[in-house]
């Protein structure tokens, strides 16, 4: 469902294929995609049933260097693929452990 959020959202997806809604433009997404959506813009996902993501939510006052505008990418460089998912599971991993 199309909504907006109060932080940013960063969403790497893994695995399968979908839709995005982001600011009222509709794209194809898969694997190895990057989809960034600003606070407060229009944003939606959907993934399927076999589709796998991870998400990164930022406040929206956070002091860090962001996009100003929603972002789109296809990551085809391997070794970038593998560096962001590194990184996304290490974010996961300091997090449950508490």
């Amino acid at each position: 469902m199309a909504h907006d959020r109060d932080q940013h959202l960063l969403v790497w997806v893994t695995k399968g294929q979908g839709l995005a809604l982001i600011d009222g433009s509709r794209r194809g997404i898969g694997t190895h995609n990057l989809l960034f959506a600003l606070a407060r813009h229009l944003f939606a996902i959907d993934l399927g049933l076999q589709g796998f993501a991870k998400a990164l939510v930022l406040p929206s006052g956070a002091a860090v260097n962001l996009p100003s505008a929603p972002q789109h990418l296809r990551i085809r460089d391997v070794m970038a693929q593998s560096e962001l998912t590194a990184l996304l599971e290490a974010f996961s991993r300091e997090q449950n452990a508490g």
